[in-house]
């Protein structure tokens, strides 16, 4: 939306996975669906405060808040990603993670991937 390129640099893993992504700013969920090179699933509401209008629409189909939700996605080969549950701009002192995604990650048998 603001004219830049977003990169992912690094590899994944071939099947699903769970990446575990700091929160930086508002866009990045959008960012993040954006570059990843397969099918994304957030991982729980909480990952859409502060995405706004339009692009909160296009994500909004992507979510999965259940444990059997998450489980469907990892067998999908989905990348599931989890936001913590702190508002934007908190420092990673005061992120927390909410559990049922790396449950289901561990249930699955599929690599968590710090970003």
């Amino acid at each position: 939306l603001a004219g830049r390129r977003a990169v992912l640099e690094g590899t994944l893993p071939a099947s699903g996975c769970l990446i575990v992504a700091n929160r930086c700013g508002h866009p990045d969920p959008v960012a993040l669906a954006a570059c990843l090179p397969r099918r994304v699933t957030l991982a729980g509401s909480e990952a859409l405060l502060g995405v706004l209008g339009a692009s909160e629409s296009l994500l909004l189909h992507s979510v999965a808040s259940t444990h059997e939700e998450l489980l469907a996605a990892f067998r999908r080969g989905d990348a599931v990603v989890l936001f913590p549950d702190a508002p934007v701009g908190v420092s990673a002192a005061r992120c927390r993670f909410r559990l049922p995604a790396l449950r289901a990650a561990q249930e699955a048998g599929v690599p968590v991937v710090p970003l």
